[in-house]
């Protein structure tokens, strides 16, 4: 929102997140401050809600309608509960090269429910340390039409080095090291909407990811592969190295062959030879990238680090914008904010 000038802009703000965090409903507070600086007016005391938000929703969405005049017949409804899924780790295999120092250690998981269960691809399942605190999110990369009954995540192992030695993420070293195969797992399936892929199955889509960003979109090419989805799909993908950490690269390749991924870009910033990174590989086809944006009414997913896919990608849509389509500097980004508004620009972003 920098720059921005919300005079005369109303809201109310519910901050959704998980006490067991340091920074509590960070995001939201973030967001509310930039609104602030914007100019716009809060109607109301910001609600912070700690854990599943169906119940505070509705009351929260009724006040607003309250205080904002809207009818509340119009206003969203509640988000779907969390659901609890048992699961039973069915298969784990790792995606990078482990002879190798310069990558990071990556695992692909198989988790089967051990009952019937809906999920879409870009949905997330929540996953608790043994220990106890916060659930972390993993993306979900498989499609139900598939046929292979599993939730496929891509997980990295996290880990700190410190003065007191090396330690590990808990959830990722569960994920990555501590199940063996048969061993059985608790979670929580969370719908993600916004990371849906569109409801129009013939609308193109365009996805860009770095590293383990890749793990919502082998769900949304095998998806399209078992006849759930029509439209043209252009992932942009970049790792460290071909050879090294290229996740899933069978498979895309495959799909790019099958014409189900009628696009794929790669960048291997590590090698001599490798494109350089993804923003570059997006400035690269710039004017095809126009055209399907502004002209074939594509949505873009990204899904990364936001200090990289994030920033990464808002800025080379900015020159691609001014360099192919004709705008100025500001049009560029005022087109870039009416996009996220209308669910055209989709980010799912880790710090």
């Amino acid at each position: 929102l920098a720059g921005a000038d919300l005079g005369g802009v109303r809201f109310g703000l519910l901050a959704l997140g998980d006490s067991g965090y340091r920074r509590f409903c960070a995001g939201g507070l973030t967001l509310r401050a930039a609104l602030l600086a914007a100019g716009a007016e809060e109607v109301a005391p910001v609600v912070r809600v700690d854990g599943d938000p169906a119940t505070p929703w509705a009351g929260w969405l009724a006040d607003m309608a309250a205080r904002l005049d809207l009818n509340a017949a119009t206003t969203a409804e509640a988000p779907e509960a969390d659901r609890p899924v048992q699961l039973t780790l069915r298969a784990r295999g790792q995606l990078n090269d482990p002879a190798d120092p310069a990558t990071h250690e990556v695992w692909a998981l198989d988790l089967c429910p051990e009952a019937p269960l809906r999920w879409q691809p870009g949905d997330l399942l929540l996953v608790r340390p043994a220990e106890g605190g916060p659930a972390r999110p993993y993306s979900i990369g498989s499609s139900p039409l598939e046929g292979r009954d599993a939730l496929a995540l891509t997980v990295s192992l996290v880990v700190h080095d410190g003065p007191e030695g090396r330690r590990f993420g808990q959830v990722s070293h569960l994920l990555c090291r501590g199940l063996a195969v048969g061993d059985r797992l608790e979670g929580r399936l969370r719908r993600h909407p916004a990371f849906h892929l569109p409801d129009d199955p013939d609308r193109p889509v365009v996805m860009v990811a770095t590293g383990c960003g890749i793990a919502p979109f082998p769900g949304f090419a095998a998806h399209k592969a078992a006849g759930g989805y029509r439209g043209p799909m252009w992932l942009f993908f970049g790792t460290q190295k071909r050879a090294g950490d290229y996740f899933h690269g069978d498979r895309l390749e495959g799909w790019h062959r099958d014409g189900v991924l009628e696009r794929l870009d790669t960048a291997f910033n590590l090698d001599p030879q490798g494109g350089g990174f993804v923003q570059d590989r997006m400035l690269a086809r710039g004017a095809e990238l126009v055209d399907w944006l502004m002209r074939g009414d594509a949505v873009l997913y990204a899904c990364g680090r936001r200090r990289t896919v994030g920033e990464g990608v808002r800025s080379a849509l900015r020159v691609i914008l001014v360099a192919h389509g004709a705008l100025g500097p500001a049009e560029a980004d005022a087109q870039l904010h009416a996009w996220e508004a209308e669910g055209r620009l989709r980010f799912d972003l880790t710090d």
